[in-house]
């Protein structure tokens, strides 16, 4: 599942105000964060109506998901303790089939060349 590599990106971090720089900043354009907008206004949205982080939402619903299981990397404590925040708790199926809607409108960044990173 593409969204795998975009939870980063779902999480709010970047926008297309502030992109991220040096080898992510090639793929995740201005353009591309622009299209993602609906699918993380939404997560956003959804977070909000559950007390939720983001990054919670986005691993809750990956958790929903059928054959995905989602691998986080946690760097700190806090962001262990954010990413145990997916636990414990579901999105509703309407959420969930509604995020995977919007997801399904944005079309992965392809033909990026690795040997340029």
């Amino acid at each position: 599942m593409y969204l795998l590599k975009l939870v980063g990106v779902l999480t709010g971090k970047y926008t297309p105000q502030n992109p991220p720089s040096g080898p992510r900043g090639r793929i995740y354009t201005p353009d591309f964060l622009t299209k993602l907008q609906p699918v993380l206004n939404r997560i956003m949205e959804i977070g909000q109506s559950y007390g939720r982080t983001p990054t919670q939402v986005v691993l809750n619903w990956l958790i929903a998901q059928e054959n995905v299981i989602p691998i986080p990397g946690a760097k700190t404590a806090e962001q262990a303790k954010d990413f145990a925040g997916a636990l414990g708790w579901r999105l509703t199926n309407e959420e969930i089939v509604e995020l995977r809607s919007l997801a399904s409108e944005v079309k992965p960044v392809i033909g990026f060349p690795v040997e340029n990173l």
